[in-house]
């Protein structure tokens, strides 16, 4: 099966055989680990790939693991765009970023400039049923060379 290096539980030592981690009773993927220890970025975002994958999305449950224990994270997730995810559980921003570089920022939002939607934008709002009735529009990211 090729299972990649074993992680070792600390209370006994021994690895578990099929390459992940306990955490709160379920398995979290080796990659949440490894991904937390090697980010040098102390900004917490939550990234949505919307139009591609790269085979590191979280799947829903992991996601929400990986928000209690205050981890940044990618997934494809439609559910995790939302203000909640900003002003409750602390993170900095949620993007949804589509293969082409262009992205929607909740964070930027809420600077209510006329970038995303001619609509003014308060926290009130719920950001999945504005992006999936289509009032959101999609933001070049700037640091694209053409």
């Amino acid at each position: 099966m090729g299972l990649q290096e074993p992680l070792i539980r600390q209370e006994d030592q021994q690895p578990y055989r099929d390459g992940h981690e306990r955490i709160f009773g379920k398995q979290t993927p080796a990659y949440l680990k490894k991904a937390s220890e090697t980010t040098m970025d102390t900004s917490k975002v939550i990234t949505i790939n919307y139009d591609f994958g790269t085979g590191k999305e979280l799947p829903y449950l992991t996601g929400l693991e990986a928000i209690t224990r205050d981890q940044s994270f990618t997934t494809n997730c439609i559910v995790f765009f939302s203000f909640t995810q900003i002003f409750e559980r602390g993170y900095d921003d949620v993007k949804i970023v589509k293969q082409d570089g262009s992205y929607i920022s909740a964070k930027e939002l809420l600077d209510n400039t006329g970038e995303y939607t001619d609509r003014e934008i308060r926290r009130a709002h719920n950001l999945q049923k504005l992006f999936c009735a289509g009032a959101l529009k999609w933001k070049k990211d700037q640091d694209e060379s053409n």
